[in-house]
């Protein structure tokens, strides 16, 4: 589970852009946060992936305090960006594949674990392309397959539905 507690967070020296903030994501639920442009949904989920320290308050998963980015990936906390985080110079299963050895899987599951979350989200038939090829609801659907390949047990998505 992850918490968060009062935080707030901010960039550098300007004031604080969210403050006082609680919210609790529970295993197999969906949360949706929605708000106007500018409204902190970036920064919010920034600081739940441990992209930003709060300035107060406390985020913490199952319980324990999270210290940073790679605290929160080894706790299995998966962001998916607005922009999508892919790399346009390989192609979607390539993607998803550097991904996955890079989490520990073997090259021939990852190879077999791309194939079916490719398949899963409909792009079997463009895993060979490169993402720069892909359109742009194909790459957001690239990204969606590689947090699920990942096995995030929270899986944080910024402008999903892009």
């Amino acid at each position: 589970m992850l918490n968060m507690d009062g935080v707030s967070v901010g960039y550098g020296d300007a004031p604080a852009v969210l403050t006082d903030i609680s919210v609790t994501v529970r295993p197999g639920r969906v949360l949706a946060l929605t708000g106007s442009s500018g409204a902190g949904k970036t920064t919010l989920l920034n600081a739940m992936a441990g992209l930003l320290r709060p300035r107060d308050g406390s985020v913490t998963v199952d319980g324990r305090p999270l210290r940073d980015r790679d605290h929160a990936v080894e706790h299995r906390i998966v962001l998916i960006p607005q922009d999508n985080g892919l790399a346009p110079i390989l192609t979607a299963a390539e993607n998803l594949q550097v991904a996955l050895v890079a989490g520990g899987v073997t090259p021939p599951e990852a190879l077999r674990q791309t194939a079916a979350m490719l398949d899963l989200l409909g792009l079997a038939g463009q895993a060979d392309q490169l993402v720069e090829e892909l359109s742009g609801g194909q790459q957001q659907r690239t990204a969606v397959a590689r947090g699920l390949a990942l096995r995030g047990g929270v899986l944080l998505a910024d402008e999903v539905t892009s």
